[in-house]
């Protein structure tokens, strides 16, 4: 591949320098407006790139609220917090997802998060803060609250339609 390379660049070298003065002239010339045009091209990028990171932030700032006092909350209440922002119904790696967002301890000496929180999740639904509940097709049991579910124990149209679609 090298010696491909190498006999392009041989040839080329040739070429310009069987070119006369001017005709080196109007390729360097050319050579400029190329790299002016890529140079163009870059800043037009770089803003765009700006621009709609600026966006990005914003709409994170919107989702998802800063936690001030979340080492402050016991287990059960950060679950209940993580449902109550996101508000929406969901599993619990999603849960750890959200509180290790926000406290980077909470989790230091767990092997396996998921374990370690599903006995604060156990907690939660014997206080009955939280309801478990099954969707077919998902491996896994959703979390949400008891407010969330009508008399007949069905999760409400509008947490329905905000479950994950597989």
């Amino acid at each position: 591949m090298s010696r491909t390379k190498s006999t392009i660049k041989d040839r080329q070298r040739e070429k310009m320098l069987s070119q006369s003065k001017e005709q080196l002239v109007d390729t360097v010339f050319q050579l400029q407006d190329e790299v002016k045009q890529y140079e163009e091209t870059l800043l037009q990028k770089t803003e765009e790139f700006e621009k709609l990171s600026k966006k990005y932030e914003e709409l994170q700032k919107g989702i998802t609220p800063v936690v001030l006092q979340s080492r402050k909350l016991s287990w059960v209440g950060r679950i209940v917090y993580a449902l109550t922002t996101i508000d929406r119904p969901m599993q619990s790696s999603e849960i750890v997802d959200f509180i290790e967002k926000y406290d980077k301890t909470a989790f230091k000496n767990a092997t396996d998060k998921s374990k370690y929180l599903s006995s604060f999740l156990g907690n939660a639904q014997k206080f009955e803060r939280i309801r478990q509940y099954k969707l077919k097709g998902i491996r896994g049991h959703f979390y949400a609250l008891p407010q969330w579910f009508d008399e007949d124990g069905n999760l409400k149209r509008e947490y329905k339609e905000k479950e994950p679609i597989v």
